[in-house]
C-alpha cells in the first residue's frame, strides 16, 4: 500500500541536495525517501520498546525514588531499578553493560541521559517530564 505525502517547510537547500543525490543514484525521490525512512527507523523499534519500559518504571517509582534517593543518580535498565549512585561516573559504570539504560539524577530538575550502545546523549530541561 502506498500513500501520498505532502511535506511543509522543508529547507530548500537540503531538499535540492536530497533530490540531486537521488538523481545521481538513478533512484526516484519516493524511493530515496523510503530508504531514508528505513535507515532512520532501523534500530528504533527495539530501542523504543526498551525506552518505554524504562520510562514507565521511572514514572511508577518516581515518588519512591525522590524519598529514598534524593541527590543520587539512579539507573534503570531492562525494566528494573539497578541501583543508585552518588556520582554520575559510577552510575554510567553500572549502566554500561546494558544496551539501553535510563540514568537520572533525583532532584527537582533532573539530569536525564540515555545510553544507546556506545553512544551517549544527555538532555537537560526544566520542563522535561516523563
Amino acid at each position: 500500500m502506498t500513500i501520498n505525502v505532502h511535506l511543509r517547510k522543508v529547507d530548500e537547500k537540503r531538499y535540492r541536495l536530497f533530490k540531486s543525490a537521488a538523481a545521481k543514484k538513478n533512484v526516484s525521490l519516493s524511493r530515496a525517501f523510503e530508504e531514508a525512512i528505513g535507515i532512520w527507523t532501523s534500530d528504533s523499534d527495539e530501542i523504543s520498546d526498551e525506552k518505554a519500559t524504562n520510562d514507565l518504571i521511572y514514572k511508577k517509582m518516581k515518588k519512591q525514588l525522590e524519598k529514598k534517593y534524593p541527590g543520587k543518580y539512579v539507573v534503570i535498565a531492562d525494566g528494573k531499578l539497578l541501583g543508585a549512585e552518588d556520582s554520575l561516573e559510577k552510575a554510567w559504570s553500572l549502566s554500561s553493560p546494558y544496551k539501553n539504560a535510563l540514568v537520572t539524577k533525583i532532584s527537582k530538575r533532573p539530569l536525564r541521559a540515555r545510553m544507546f550502545g556506545s553512544s551517549l546523549r544527555i538532555a537537560t530541561s526544566e520542563r522535561h517530564e516523563l
